[in-house]
């Protein structure tokens, strides 16, 4: 069995909020007059812009993005996820009417082979070569989906993806998605208006899924490499 080691080179961690926003209100002073970071840290953070079409800044090494119909709150440091936690969840609950149609957890990790060979391997194994000469000189995996549902969250869907890894060579990316939908997004997209959730239904489901989230998203990519480096 090949070895590689089981803790990503990279890796990020965000919830993303599909609903009615005003960025202008977003920024490090609302986030301190509203008691979610310390005066230091607002006095500290690193702001891109803040816009009446959108505010973008980094505080307390968790970043901030919000534009009129998305709202975007994550970090790349594992030692701030709780961090990012708790400002999504602490922002949203001051904005308590916020319409909320859909939003989802999310992580991005990035996993270095120990050679070219391996990181061909794991492309093979999750999507054989065979049928594709006859097709295509030289195939090559390009991106690897599925779909599907996890028991005990309150998630609609769970969606992992893996592909090449364009930071780290040769690597392999990995980005899973808990997908958080009262209906079909399809059934969504034909309704009055599809804003169905409520801030107190996105918090409840957050506060409950967070940590199995993050352990299921850990190991996911381990099983799946093993399973294509045995």
């Amino acid at each position: 069995m090949s070895t590689f080691s089981e803790i990503p080179e990279l890796s990020g961690v965000s919830i993303v909020v599909i609903g009615r926003f005003n960025p202008l209100i977003f920024s490090p002073r609302w986030l301190r007059d509203n008691d979610l970071i310390s005066v230091e840290a607002a006095d500290g953070a690193d702001i891109e812009i803040i816009h009446q079409d959108i505010c973008d800044f980094v505080v307390e090494q968790v970043h901030v993005q919000v534009t009129e119909n998305r709202l975007s709150i994550g970090s790349a440091h594992p030692a701030a996820r709780s961090v990012a936690r708790d400002l999504a969840v602490g922002a949203l609950s001051v904005l308590e009417h916020t319409p909320i149609r859909v939003f989802g957890l999310n992580t991005d990790q990035h996993f270095r082979m120990p050679s070219v060979d391996e990181w061909h391997a794991v492309g093979h194994h999750f999507a054989p070569k065979d049928d594709w000469g006859d097709i295509l000189e030289d195939p090559g995996t390009r991106v690897v989906e599925m779909l599907g549902r996890l028991p005990g969250t309150s998630a609609y869907s769970v969606n992992v993806r893996l592909e090449p890894s364009r930071q780290i060579r040769p690597g392999v990316y990995f980005r899973i998605n808990q997908h958080y939908s009262l209906q079909d997004d399809e059934e969504v997209d034909a309704s009055a208006d599809g804003y169905d959730f409520t801030v107190n239904r996105l918090v409840e489901c957050i506060t409950k899924d967070w940590d199995e989230f993050l352990a299921f998203s850990s190991r996911v990519p381990l099983h799946l490499l093993k399973a294509a480096l045995k």
